[in-house]
């Protein structure tokens, strides 16, 4: 089963939400989130040729089970081991059978 590939446990991800603060400005609050069940794989290269010309790929992909976090457009990053990758895509739930969700990421330390 896909969910068997899924071994660390302390994958973080970091959701930026910005909100007004009452006088015109705005406040930038950062939550975390642990993953229990995820795994972060090599993608491949950070650069691919599309319609004549490179574009940015993504280096690695994180993959959860679609249960284990509710993905949201403010989440930026994810933290593993020391380095952190910034989210550039998506979540997609492979299959579309509720089994794995995969989402783009790019190194960034």
């Amino acid at each position: 089963m896909l969910t068997d590939m899924l071994n660390l446990t302390t994958v973080t991800v970091n959701r930026e939400t910005i909100t007004s603060d009452g006088m015109g400005g705005t406040t930038t609050t950062t939550t975390s989130a642990i993953l229990s069940l995820a795994a972060i794989w090599q993608a491949g290269s950070n650069n691919r040729w599309l319609s004549d010309r490179i574009t940015r790929a993504s280096t690695h992909v994180l993959a959860c089970e679609p249960s284990e976090y509710t993905w949201t457009q403010d989440d930026r990053t994810v933290s593993y081991g020391g380095a952190t990758y910034k989210i550039i895509g998506r979540p997609d739930d492979v299959f579309n059978k509720g089994e794995i969700m995969v989402i783009p990421l790019e190194v960034q330390s």
